[in-house]
């Protein structure tokens, strides 16, 4: 375990060197703070606006998951324990922040596997908008992408097949075999049982809803970049954000990368490459897209400070 949180957090260092390379090394330092400090500061005010309706989409996505598992919050409730994720997400390596809402939950007395859910099916939302709205993107621009189309065609279909066999085979139940100790796999396997049932209780709709909201949620967050570009001065087209957002986010997952740290300001390099505009201004709006999360950390920080995480030894 220690050699793994080790080697993990040699990963994250990754990130930080890769960012550190870019500043130093692969952009002319004096011209990217002439970029940044040419910003209009007025853009910021709606960027920071628009983190509530951001936060609350997200937030109420949530709660119309956990209300198939008879967890009820308020909206708002939900808001402050998302934001309260967002933060810890920001201020650890370790990503805890998913974590932080399933302890919440379980101080309230709600079962852990059923929180568990809840926070997968959230996760797993955001992805396949990501790798959707990435595809989308990579069609409307596919004179730049056409090579990446065929990748991402054939990764999707063979990814599904993938899936498929390994839910309709059950290949679950020799994973579990191979991975957990055996005197603790009757019981593992006993609550891989709970969860798959549990997961039925959501249908068509329950995953429809879902999606819509998250879409809203990510083209306000796609706007908000938009803006950021507005202030640096660059007349960068909507549409051309939506494959360069979902490629930045999806890498952002990478374990070598401390919150998107160095793999964003790389994508947007490259994106920012296609259409001939500098690596300055790439790694410039890399660096402003961070205000977003931090002003989202700032509230859950306030919310955090209301209400912390009460956590026992056992836990």
């Amino acid at each position: 375990m220690i050699k793994l949180k080790k080697t993990k957090n040699l990963l994250i260092l990754l990130g930080i060197f890769l960012f550190l390379f870019i500043v130093f090394f692969v952009v002319n330092p004096k011209v990217l703070l002439k970029t940044i400090q040419g910003t209009n500061l007025w853009y910021f005010l709606p960027v920071f606006l628009l983190c509530f309706p951001l936060v609350g989409f997200k937030a109420w996505r949530w709660q119309l998951l956990m209300k198939k598992q008879n967890i009820y919050y308020s909206l708002w409730s939900c808001f402050k324990m998302y934001s309260v994720g967002i933060f810890l997400s920001l201020v650890t390596p370790g990503k805890i922040g998913e974590a932080a809402k399933i302890f919440y939950l379980h101080q309230d007395k709600y079962s852990i596997r059923q929180s568990l859910i809840t926070i997968i099916l959230d996760r797993i939302l955001d992805l396949a908008f990501l790798f959707i709205f990435a595809f989308i993107g990579f069609i409307i621009f596919i004179h730049y992408f056409a090579q990446e189309v065929i990748y991402l065609s054939l990764a999707g279909i063979g990814i599904t097949i993938l899936f498929y066999i390994f839910i309709k085979a059950k290949l679950y139940y020799r994973l579990i075999g191979s991975l957990v100790p055996e005197k603790y796999q009757d019981t593992f396997i006993k609550h891989s049982r709970d969860f798959f049932a549990d997961l039925k209780k959501y249908n068509f709709s329950s995953y429809l809803i879902g999606f819509i909201l998250t879409i809203l949620a990510w083209l306000i967050y796609i706007l908000q970049i938009y803006f950021l570009s507005l202030a640096l001065g660059l007349n960068l087209k909507f549409l051309f954000l939506i494959p360069m957002i979902a490629v930045a986010n999806i890498t952002s997952l990478l374990p070598i990368s401390f919150n998107g740290l160095g793999t964003r300001e790389a994508v947007f390099i490259f994106f920012f490459s296609l259409i001939g505009l500098s690596v300055e201004q790439a790694t410039a709006l890399g660096i402003l897209q961070f205000s977003i999360g931090l002003f989202t950390a700032i509230l859950g920080f306030s919310f955090w400070l209301k209400k912390p995480i009460r956590l026992k030894a056992n836990d």
